[in-house]
């Protein structure tokens, strides 16, 4: 049973009914009773399926979304290498059974025959998943994007702010809290917000948020306080879904919000720069409960927060197009398990017409101007060089005065091909020159002249040929 609250108020501890001190009598109940209470063992649900969670999309192939960390796979314990194979693929056989031809409820009755044979679009390996009783405990995480600034590829640094919201029920608790019938408040259920130093005393390992390749700003990232709800049994409804240990003791929700603030640091792809489309992604796992948290959930209004944050978001050279909220694996090298992962991502494109009209076509106008030779007579060498050695030297001092926006990096991108494309068209001229005189000298002014005539198209079609091939592999 999920019952949402919201709090606005973090530090002291606080009570909703004054009159009665809950908060004080719980915290007295738990802190004389530690040995009862097993903190680091979270409540656990158990249930018979694969392990695999996936979205039903009609006449599409259905997508793998979640799979369980504990799942046997081809008769042993899931790999990482698995994992990351299958999450997230299209499935598009199902126990030799084309899924396009199963309905969701006979899909779905596929899903729970003891062995499960999956095939998917881009793999030839069939996967084997056994039917077993899995465990998990629900968290549910909704990270709220503020904002995401200086987006800077070229160092793989990206400033970002996060505020994220971690809740999750624990039955123990709920145990203790059951004991105070004797509090008077409006319909039984009260909240108190508890600090952290609480938490540490009682031994109790909160799910802590871990984010990979993420820099704090500041050294303060510790959780300040965390609030506790109770629930009882009255809430278990016939509408709610109320396991038995909730129909007896009631429900205690605990939940804090962290902002987080700092510089994401990761590896962009630049081969298609300046016209590339990036992946901001913002990874994170939860420490200490997360060998016993396998079935972390986004809250269901991740999205409406995602969707406002983002649409007031002004991503300065950027385009948004698309973000999401996914979910993906880690390896615990101690442990030698995959951990389950939530990923943020967020796509944008790059705005290139700076690139296009402050970089590019001025290349193209000097390595044009350097065609300007084909017309001068052969018998005016200095002329023709003195034009070809210019325009080419102009390109070089170019290229030192726009090295700023260019990436520096171990392969070329697109700008880079495009630029050497450029020294190549912008030297032939001067090679073209030299041999044309000799021409002249040698064979007469009319073989001298044809050449140049046709100089005057196939060296600029061919850079067109050449430039055109480059934007189609964009």
């Amino acid at each position: 049973m999920y019952i949402f609250f919201s709090s606005s108020i973090f530090g002291e501890k606080v009570t909703i009914d004054v009159e009665f001190n809950e908060c004080e009598i719980l915290e007295n109940l738990l802190i004389s009773n530690p040995s009862k209470i097993a903190f680091n063992l979270p409540y656990l649900s158990d249930a018979e399926y694969s392990g695999i969670d996936y979205v039903f999309m009609g006449d599409a192939y259905p997508l793998i979304t979640k799979i369980h960390p504990k799942s046997i796979v081809n008769g042993q314990l899931i790999t990482k290498a698995i994992h990351e194979i299958v999450l997230n693929e299209k499935l598009t056989k199902i126990n030799g059974k084309d899924v396009l031809t199963l309905d969701e409820t006979q899909l779905e009755e596929e899903f729970y025959k003891e062995s499960i044979f999956l095939e998917f679009e881009n793999f030839e390996d069939i996967f084997e998943f056994k039917l077993q009783s899995l465990s998990w405990r629900e968290v549910l995480v909704r990270p709220e994007l503020n904002w995401i600034k200086n987006i800077n590829t070229k160092e793989g640094k990206i400033d970002i702010s996060l505020d994220l919201n971690v809740n999750w029920s624990d039955t123990f608790i709920s145990r203790e809290a059951n004991k105070l019938k004797g509090i008077d408040s409006v319909d039984g259920s009260w909240q108190c917000i508890y600090p952290i130093e609480l938490f540490k005393e009682l031994g109790y390992l909160l799910p802590k948020p871990i984010f990979v390749g993420f820099e704090p700003s500041f050294e303060d990232i510790e959780i300040k306080s965390v609030t506790v709800a109770y629930f009882p049994p009255e809430f278990c409804t016939p509408e709610a879904d109320c396991d038995p240990y909730e129909k007896e003791h009631g429900e205690t929700q605990l939940v804090y919000k962290k902002e987080y603030v700092g510089i994401l640091n990761s590896t962009y792809n630049l081969e298609k720069f300046p016209f590339d489309t990036q992946d901001i992604v913002v990874s994170f796992y939860l420490e200490n409960l997360t060998q016993y948290l396998d079935d972390p959930t986004t809250e269901s209004r991740t999205d409406d927060f995602l969707y406002y944050a983002l649409s007031k978001n002004n991503f300065l050279e950027w385009d948004l197009l698309n973000y999401d909220v996914n979910y993906g694996t880690t390896l615990d090298v101690l442990r030698d398990e995959v951990i389950p992962t939530f990923n943020l991502s967020v796509t944008v494109k790059r705005e290139s017409l700076y690139y296009l009209f402050k970089i590019m076509f001025p290349i193209f106008c000097l390595v044009f101007i350097c065609y300007s030779v084909f017309w001068i007579h052969p018998r005016q060498l200095e002329s023709r060089v003195t034009i070809s050695i210019v325009c080419l030297l102009s390109l070089i001092a170019y290229n030192f005065v726009i090295d700023g926006d260019i990436p520096k990096l171990a392969y070329l991108t697109f700008l880079d091909q495009y630029i050497l494309l450029s020294y190549l068209f912008a030297g032939i001229p001067t090679i073209q020159t030299v041999i044309v005189r000799r021409v002249y000298e040698n064979n007469g002014e009319e073989k001298a002249l044809n050449f140049d005539y046709y100089s005057k198209t196939l060296f600029p079609l061919g850079f067109f040929i050449i430039f055109t091939y480059l934007i189609f592999t964009i």
